[in-house]
C-alpha cells in the first residue's frame, strides 16, 4: 500500500505491525541472545538481532513519515498502480534480483574461511 498509494492508513496500518514485529524481536532477543534463528523461506541459519532490529526501525520512520505527512506526501499524486503490460517484466526483474542474490550468498559461503 505504501508503493502504489500512500495513504494514512495504510502508512498507520504498517506502523502498527513493524511495531509489534520490532517488539517481538527485542522479546527474543533477551530470550535467545544476540543471535536470533531466522526460518526465513525455509533457511535454517541465524540473524544478528542489531541489523534486524536497524531493519525495522528503518522501514518504521519510513511508515511514520508518510503516516505523518499523509495525502500531502510529495509522491502520492504520482504514484499509479502497474499496467498489465509492465506487470511481467517486474516479476522478471524480481525473480532475477533473487536468484542473483542467491549466488551471491552460495560464493559467499564458498569463500568464508570459517
Amino acid at each position: 500500500a505504501l508503493v502504489f498509494g500512500p495513504s494514512r492508513p495504510a502508512a498507520a496500518a504498517a506502523t502498527a505491525l513493524l511495531a509489534v514485529f520490532t517488539a517481538a524481536i527485542v522479546r527474543a532477543r533477551r530470550r535467545l541472545g544476540r543471535r536470533l534463528p531466522c526460518g526465513c523461506f525455509g533457511g535454517r541459519r541465524t540473524r544478528d538481532a542489531r541489523a534486524v532490529l536497524a531493519r525495522n526501525v528503518s522501514l518504521l520512520l519510513l511508515a511514520l513519515a508518510v503516516a505523518m505527512a499523509g495525502p500531502s506526501w510529495a509522491l502520492a499524486g504520482r504514484l499509479r498502480a502497474p499496467t498489465t503490460e509492465e506487470l511481467l517484466p517486474a516479476a522478471l526483474v524480481m525473480v532475477a534480483a533473487g536468484i542473483a542474490l542467491s549466488l551471491l550468498r552460495a560464493a559467499a559461503r564458498l569463500l568464508d574461511p570459517a
